[in-house]
């Protein structure tokens, strides 16, 4: 009885941990331990990645190597971001064209929840703990620097601040207390750091070697991975430093492959991602080296 009293304690002391109170109580944790933390959502499954592909619905399990699917009562455009928060259940938010609308989507029901502030198209999301961010977007041709944060508890949108440089068709990395906005199609040449405890942007002294065609980013231990749409691969070692980011490594490959609207996974050094062009799962390691995932 004791064990099962410490097992559920233990249990609620984790999914009540989220960012804000690492920060407010001063936790001085190593990173590795942080990334455990703030990755944690309750009752959402960490190895579950979505896959949505108009009405097509997909969810890997990278523990058993299991797909499941189902069509939903409603199509998706290639410009909607979403994120797991729930088991096999997402919340998707904008399309193309650029659009307010928001929604739960499982296999049981689509429900539209509270309209965003911004018609966004292809923006960056990112859930931490029971706030899902979102970074940026398209509308129209202008790329958008405002940045929202929706709570699953209230079902209310709020303001997240506005990045200096507007950003699209991205993949946020969050990494202990700060997220890493990397966006290579934009004209900055700084890489754009946020800090949910904050709520305060900066920019990091990196300098970016080139102007690229859509990346995709992840973290692997200790290093940060960019892919990009042209077929080029580098990684950054963390924490980050002054540094010019090169692109040594050709994937030619991936080509339109890397372009993802949702948060991608690691699992045993491995990333994996749902890919926007046929909802396909693809997965590649530290070194660069990528394929599509078939089980």
């Amino acid at each position: 009885m004791e064990s099962e009293v410490k097992k559920s304690s233990l249990s609620t002391l984790q999914s009540r941990l989220s960012l804000f109170w690492v920060n407010r109580l001063h936790l001085h944790l190593p990173v590795p331990v942080l990334r455990e933390i703030c990755a944690y959502f309750p009752s959402v499954p960490r190895h579950t990645l979505p896959s949505l592909h108009g009405n097509l619905l997909r969810f890997l399990n990278l523990h058993s190597h299991k797909v499941t699917s189902r069509l939903v009562d409603k199509a998706f455009p290639r410009g909607t971001a979403y994120c797991l928060i729930h088991t096999e259940e997402i919340m998707c938010v904008g399309g193309t064209p650029a659009t307010r609308e928001a929604w739960r989507v499982g296999f049981d029901a689509v429900l539209p929840i509270e309209s965003m502030r911004k018609m966004r198209e292809a923006a960056g999301i990112c859930p931490i703990g029971a706030l899902i961010y979102l970074f940026g977007g398209v509308c129209g041709r202008k790329r958008l620097t405002s940045c929202e944060q929706y709570s699953l508890k209230t079902g209310k949108w709020g303001s997240a601040g506005k990045m200096k440089v507007g950003k699209a068709c991205f993949t946020p990395c969050l990494d202990g207390s700060l997220v890493y906005l990397l966006d290579l199609c934009s004209n900055s040449t700084t890489l754009e750091v946020f800090c949910p405890a904050t709520g305060q942007f900066s920019t990091t002294p990196i300098a970016i070697s080139g102007l690229f065609n859509h990346s995709l980013c992840g973290i692997i231990d200790d290093f940060l991975l960019i892919f990009t749409a042209d077929g080029d691969f580098t990684s950054i070692s963390l924490p980050l430093r002054s540094q010019i980011i090169p692109f040594p490594t050709n994937c030619s490959t991936l080509g339109p492959h890397i372009l993802c609207l949702t948060p991608p996974l690691v699992l045993n050094s491995t990333l994996y991602w749902a890919e926007v062009a046929t909802g396909a799962f693809w997965q590649a390691d530290s070194s660069g080296n990528a394929r599509e995932w078939v089980n």
